[in-house]
């Protein structure tokens, strides 16, 4: 009985420990001003544009000034439960995009496609994949919907009202802007 009380404990421990040390690996980015939580989602992107060549970038800065402007479709390429927290306002899922775009192609004359994730790696990859296949063009909005934020852009709940949530994906990219509620 005290060996089976002792493994129980040293399982526990063993248990406790493992725990402490994954949460010592996740990164905190608490101490970073906004500059440098902006300043790493950019470097984060070019680190990961390097797999989508082919793809071209727009700016948040451009892709805001377009979204005032009346000028651009956005198209979001995040999984259903991150979309359900916000999105950009207006975006399209691919699929609605592509439906869209083959029943009206007028629709969207004029306007700049630009796809987007959370720092936008998941929409290069879409980009290039649309490329490789002859899909519609995208530019990728550089940085995500992070470097959206970073850059003043608006949230959408699902109900279309303003919101000030975002879901992040995961911990190593929770660098929104201090103010926006994070959620992954």
């Amino acid at each position: 009985m005290a060996a089976r009380r002792s493994l129980l404990l040293l399982a526990v421990l063993l248990a406790v420990l493992a725990a402490l040390a994954w949460r010592a690996m996740l990164p905190d980015y608490g101490n970073l001003s906004d500059a440098q939580r902006a300043a790493r989602v950019l470097a984060m992107y070019r680190d990961y544009a390097r797999e989508f060549p082919g793809v071209e970038d727009i700016s948040a800065t451009d892709a805001l000034t377009a979204f005032r402007e009346g000028r651009a479709v956005f198209i979001d390429v995040r999984e259903p439960g991150e979309r359900a927290v916000s999105t950009i306002p207006g975006a399209l899922t691919p699929g609605d995009y592509q439906a869209a775009l083959a029943a009206d192609p007028a629709r969207f004359a004029g306007r700049i496609a630009v796809a987007y994730c959370t720092i936008s790696y998941r929409s290069g990859v879409l980009g290039e994949e649309w490329r490789a296949d002859g899909g519609p063009a995208v530019r990728n909005l550089e940085g995500g919907l992070l470097a959206w934020l970073h850059g003043g852009g608006p949230l959408a709940a699902p109900d279309g009202s303003a919101t000030d949530a975002a879901h992040v994906f995961g911990s190593t990219w929770d660098l929104a802007p201090r103010g926006i509620k994070t959620i992954y």
